[in-house]
């Protein structure tokens, strides 16, 4: 299927017309990845956006990641993509086919601009890398505190039987599927899909974070209580298994015209596994649970 791509302009007349209620989607290609971003939402925030489709060598390995926010003191979590865009462009900035790069500017008129940018790598065998920034600048004249929430749902491998998922380290989520297998080029044996996040972001701003089973904590982003992510500290071993989703959390204070920025890079990888691998006859059960795709769009 294809994607359409909208000039700045076009979306720009999107957002005249009903703020946050018109969709433009964007793909990004580069060797052998592709990845779909929906820009714009209702401001409920239950249809899914952001980055929603996330192909390695024609398997699609995410169902949604998007961000939300809420003032010190809001009574709900807001999608970012529920803003106006006022800048939507995406970009080829290497000798492959297709854009390899997105630049996204979202306007809370009188409070903050915030500009979120994803850079696609492919490759020639599996892997496939995503980094992001996202800076938040205060455009109004008086101070406020943000609380600004990270919510990634990897469907690894196209399935939802993740078998893992962890926060090892502060700056680090990581999530294995080890219920489907997958051909792996260059590898001339089956693997296993991983995800690796590593985020970065000011001192002191991290506020919590959070692994449960969809659809939890996505519906809880989307009531009318504010989310409170259920770890203030600290990090954590394996959680699993199953349809396995993360949240981290930052709360900040910006001054006028002070800005915060967070740094992030989502690496697939798929690791090779010894032939024969007769424990994986273990998890037939769950692979056949994976195998049935949970939601509606």
């Amino acid at each position: 299927m294809a994607y359409p791509k909208l000039t700045c302009l076009a979306v720009a007349a999107a957002v005249a017309v009903a703020t946050g209620a018109t969709a433009a989607t964007f793909t990004l290609e580069d060797r052998n990845s592709r990845v779909v971003f929906e820009t714009q939402t209702s401001a409920d925030g239950f249809s899914r956006h952001g980055m929603v489709a996330w192909e390695v060598n024609g398997i699609n390995h995410m169902y949604e990641q998007n961000f939300w926010f809420r003032f010190a003191g809001d009574t709900r979590d807001t999608p970012l993509a529920s803003l106006p865009t006022t800048f939507a462009q995406s970009f080829d900035t290497n000798e492959f086919v297709g854009d390899d790069l997105l630049s996204l500017t979202y306007n809370n008129a009188g409070f903050f601009t915030a500009n979120v940018r994803y850079s696609l790598s492919g490759s020639d065998g599996c892997c496939s890398d995503i980094a992001e920034q996202v800076n938040i600048t205060n455009t109004s004249s008086s101070p406020f505190t943000m609380i600004f929430t990270e919510y990634t749902d990897f469907d690894l491998s196209g399935t939802i039987g993740d078998t893992f998922a962890a926060h090892p380290n502060p700056n680090l989520f990581t999530q294995i599927d080890r219920t489907t297998l997958v051909d792996c080029p260059p590898f001339t044996q089956h693997c296993w899909y991983r995800s690796d996040t590593t985020v970065v972001a000011p001192a002191g701003t991290f506020l919590g974070w959070e692994i449960s089973q969809y659809p939890d904590l996505r519906n809880r982003l989307t009531d009318d209580t504010p989310t409170v992510l259920a770890n203030l500290a600290g990090t954590s071993g394996a959680f699993g298994a199953g349809d396995l989703v993360w949240a981290a959390q930052w709360k900040f204070t910006l001054l006028p015209g002070q800005s915060w920025q967070l740094s992030k890079d989502k690496l697939l990888t798929p690791t090779p596994i010894p032939l024969p691998a007769p424990a994986f006859l273990l998890l037939g059960g769950l692979a056949a649970l994976g195998a049935l795709k949970r939601r509606a769009a």
